[in-house]
Parts: structure tokens; sequence; C-alpha cells
């Protein structure tokens, strides 16, 4: 049992991980804060949806590992706060925190992994947070640095270097990575 945090920019493979970890665990919990905020009327128009999203997703997740069950969370975080909220409450319940950042091998791969998975939510006309962001190089450009430069600062995180079309070794590796925490 244990508290794992998938972190890295939008598109680079966090839920896709976290759906073949929940499929591999029975009862293991893919607790994707996305979704939750998604659930909250009207979020788009209110910037306290966010923290409130993620406040449940605390309860939810405390909630499940107390009853013995593992929780993966794919969100991107890029301020310690929140680690260190979802650190606190492994803690509290007495199991392990893994905490992994996804990267792609370059700024540009991860640029142009956004703009294919923006334009398929897009498309099937799914409300998503990443349909607000316009200048998707900036954006995504700074989101990149900014995780490399913040997980430099956290010697615990473990980075995983994916690739788009290999979504079973990106897998397999970490899975390797949890199993060596």
């Amino acid at each position: 049992m244990r508290l794992i945090l998938l972190n890295g920019p939008p598109a680079i493979g966090k839920s896709t991980l976290a759906h073949l970890y929940v499929a591999d665990n029975p009862l293991a919990l893919r607790l994707d804060i996305d979704e939750i905020r998604g659930s909250l009327g009207q979020w788009q128009l209110h910037p306290q949806s966010k923290p409130l999203a993620r406040a449940i997703a605390v309860q939810i997740a405390r909630t499940h590992l107390t009853n013995g069950h593992q929780v993966i969370v794919p969100q991107l975080v890029s301020s310690p706060e929140f680690i260190e909220t979802l650190a606190d409450v492994a803690d509290e319940v007495r199991v392990p925190f893994t905490e992994i950042v996804l990267l792609a091998p370059t700024v540009d791969d991860a640029v142009a992994r956004f703009r294919h998975r923006r334009d398929i939510l897009s498309a099937a006309g799914i409300q998503h947070p990443q349909n607000a962001v316009h200048n998707e190089v900036e954006a995504i450009t700074y989101t990149y640095e900014h995780l490399d430069w913040f997980t430099q600062q956290r010697p615990r995180t473990k980075v995983l270097c994916t690739l788009p079309d290999d979504i079973e070794g990106a897998y397999q590796s970490m899975c390797r990575l949890i199993e060596d925490d």
C-alpha cells in the first residue's frame, strides 16, 4: 500500500500510466484532480476550483489509504505545498509516498504532445483546463523548465523520461521506480 504522485507537464502520460497502474493493482484508486475539478459547477469561472478539488482529493486519498488501498494521483504540481500535503497524508496513515516526475526527451516533444492532446479534447468537446492555454510553446516551455528545476530541489523525486510511442516501456520503468522506493 502506498501513495504515488505522478507529476509532469500536460499530455506527458500521467493519466495513461495511472490507468495502467490501477488495472494491475486491485482496488488501487486513480485519483484524478482534474476530473474532480470538472465535476464542480462552473469551475471555469472560479479560481478557487483548483485548490478546492485538491482539498477534496486529499480527503479521498486519506480515506482510501486508511482502508488499506493504494492511491495514484496523476497531477501537474509545480509548487511544493500540495506535494507536502500528500506526503503528510502518507505519513499520517503510515504508507510510503512515491513522487515521480514524467518528462519528455525535449521541450519540443512536450509541446507537440500537448497540441495533439488539446486537439483531441477540443474535437471531442471535452472541457479541460488545457483548452484555455493559448500560447502553448511558452506555457509548456515554462512548465517543463520549472519542473526540471523543481525536481532538482527535491532529492527524493524520481524522474522518468517518457516517449509517446513506448507506453509499455514507460509503464514498466514507472513500476520499477515504485518498487525501488
